[in-house]
């Protein structure tokens, strides 16, 4: 697939089989696959990419750009939208305008900016934590240790529900790699008390079904390869953001990340 010629039929059948897979997983650990949101990441994909996904069942569609998310929001209606790129506080009236669900909050001023702007627009923003258990100095996400007290922090901001956790675990050479990251993930979700993980995609989600993912976020298995940023039309993506060598945006910047009470 490419950004001019959308098959259809391909994506339909990528539908059937990732689905396939998310069932026998589930199964495999006495889950009910109906407890797995799968979350088609659409990424550098066309609006009409997101079409085909919805014709084949996907109620669900996630987006790494929110000015992305915003246009191809308004072309493919009546669908549940996730914001899963890196959150920016001067794109959270963005995110709630369209009323993504956002899977990267790790930092205070983004909760705060999520927050505020829902109260403007007399709603409630949705969010999850990313957080962090595999260590890395240059990894997005709260760290396990401070997990406890940026949930209670966020839990004050008005405006602001947090509904999960998100993890996105350093990639392994194989799927098994991430199990640890995503049994831990799962801990620490059950510690604070919320039900929703968001965890696994192309190369793992079948791991991440397996330790209790409620959302998968899965591109490639459904679309194929990306195309290379800035290729084929515009999807409306300001500059701003999309920050330089972003690749695939994961979470607050290193200087806003949770460092400890507010």
């Amino acid at each position: 697939m490419n950004q001019g010629l959308v098959d259809a039929a391909a994506v339909a059948g990528n539908v059937a089989r990732v689905r396939e897979r998310i069932a026998a997983a589930a199964a495999r650990v006495g889950r009910d696959p109906g407890q797995v949101t799968l979350v088609a990441v659409a990424k550098l994909f066309p609006p009409a990419a997101i079409r085909a996904a919805v014709a084949a069942g996907v109620t669900d569609i996630g987006e790494n750009y929110a000015q992305d998310l915003e246009a191809k929001a308004a072309l493919v209606p009546a669908v549940r939208w996730h914001f899963v790129g890196r959150l920016q506080r001067n794109k959270a009236a963005v995110l709630v305008r369209v009323g993504a669900l956002v899977h990267s909050l790790d930092s205070l001023a983004g909760a705060r900016a999520l927050g505020r702007r829902a109260v403007a627009a007399g709603t409630t923003a949705r969010a999850l934590v990313q957080v962090e258990v595999d260590a890395r100095a240059s990894a997005h996400g709260v760290r396990a240790g401070d997990l406890a007290a940026f949930v209670a922090a966020c839990r004050a901001v008005e405006g602001l529900e947090l509904v999960g956790l998100m993890a996105m675990p350093a990639p392994g050479e194989e799927p098994e790699a991430t199990r640890p990251a995503f049994r831990r993930t799962a801990e620490l979700a059950a510690g604070v008390g919320l039900p929703e993980l968001s965890m696994g995609m192309t190369a793992d989600f079948e791991v991440a079904v397996e330790e209790g993912a409620t959302l998968v976020r899965v591109g490639t298995a459904l679309f194929g390869e990306r195309p290379p940023e800035g290729s084929g039309e515009p999807q409306g993506g300001a500059p701003a953001d999309r920050p330089e060598g972003s690749g695939e945006p994961q979470g607050g910047a290193p200087a806003d990340r949770w460092k400890g009470s507010p």
